[in-house]
């Protein structure tokens, strides 16, 4: 029996697996956001916005396996990720796709989504910071790398007071 050529190359793909994959759910949590505000707005159906948003869940739960994984077995390739003068900027999005499930999730699980807003700030605060840091201290960023991904981000800090207005104090949220 011949070997499958699928299953060596396997291995491999995790080291390959991006941090843009979280921009999926930042999507997919924002439709999820969008269609239960429309429930709510419009009498859309809510259970469509219910579902998108356990969809949103279970991507985002998978990517962030994946990519633990990729960080434990290949955390050079995570280092290089880091490094990358654009990809750098999607790193915020594993926050950002927390922040978008807990503003989703206060409708459907409040005290789930009061967690998830709490830990998405948190790294929220810490990975601006990084991203904002490396931009400043690293040589290596000059103008030709600047990019719409860029703002990811910094535009990312005004999903805190999305959820944060209803599940955490206001100045917490500030």
């Amino acid at each position: 029996m011949a070997p499958d050529p699928g299953a060596a190359a396997s291995p491999q793909r995790l080291e390959h697996l991006p941090v843009t994959f979280f921009a999926v759910v930042m999507g997919l949590g924002g439709l999820a956001l969008a269609w239960l505000r429309a429930a709510d707005v419009l009498g859309a159906p809510s259970a469509v916005g219910v579902v998108l948003f356990w969809v949103a869940t279970t991507v985002y739960a998978a990517i962030l396996v994946a990519y633990l994984l990729k960080l434990v077995r290949h955390p050079a390739a995570v280092r290089a990720e880091i490094a990358h003068p654009v990809r750098i900027a999607f790193v915020p999005t594993v926050s950002i796709g927390l922040l978008l499930l807990a503003a989703a999730g206060r409708a459907v699980v409040p005290g789930v989504a009061t967690a998830l807003w709490w830990v998405g700030a948190a790294a929220q605060l810490v990975l601006t910071l990084a991203v904002i840091n490396a931009w400043i201290q690293r040589p290596v960023f000059a103008m030709v790398h600047v990019s719409p991904a860029w703002f990811i981000p910094v535009v990312g800090n005004l999903v805190v007071p999305l959820a944060g207005a209803s599940l955490a104090p206001a100045e917490v949220s500030w």
